[in-house]
């Protein structure tokens, strides 16, 4: 069964239509069949890591990338099964996933489940963005966070809309409140 079968079938038996469907998720409803349908650069990595989280992984985001995209998403995959057990270890994933919540609920207009689901990509996303920046130097973890959390970030901003002269204000003020929200004490 193809990514588009998936994704209507999966629709259909939510009893909801792709034209309700792709705007809960913020996405026009031409922009998700042209993904669904195969064709590279529909989505952003973002859209479409909504799309895998919106269906329960019933359509894997890098089936909706096409044109190969989707190889980076396994080749990132791939190099953090590595890295998992360290990720672990470095970040209360916990933890994060609940700042990111609040961070982004106040910064953002996502809320309920639409909230939790993005607070859980982002985890992921600033988790295996960590991981990257800082893949052999547990000096340079916090300094990679910080980072992580405010590209993360942005990318959430600008997904959802956000084309103001205050964007990299709004990044700042999202990592920075997480990073507060993880260690009120400012270690």
């Amino acid at each position: 069964m193809s990514a588009a079968d998936r994704l209507y079938s999966y629709i259909q038996s939510s009893g909801d239509d792709v034209d309700a469907f792709s705007r809960r998720l913020g996405l026009s409803p031409e922009k998700l069949n042209a993904a669904a349908e195969g064709e590279g650069g529909a989505l952003s990595l973002a859209e479409a890591r909504k799309v895998e989280m919106a269906t329960n992984g019933a359509v894997r985001a890098e089936e909706l990338l096409g044109n190969g995209d989707g190889a980076d998403v396994l080749d990132l995959a791939a190099f953090s099964e590595a890295g998992d057990a360290r990720l672990a270890s470095d970040l209360d994933m916990d933890a994060l996933s609940k700042a990111l919540r609040t961070s982004l609920g106040e910064e953002t207009a996502f809320s309920g489940q639409e909230l939790d689901a993005l607070a859980a990509l982002a985890t992921e996303a600033v988790a295996h963005t960590t991981l990257v920046l800082s893949p052999r130097d547990p000096n340079a973890a916090d300094s990679a966070l910080a980072q992580a959390l405010e590209l993360i970030a942005k990318e959430i901003l600008l997904d959802s809309g956000a084309r103001d002269g205050t964007l990299d204000d709004r990044a700042a003020q999202i990592r920075r409140r997480t990073l507060v929200l993880l260690d009120p004490s400012g270690r």
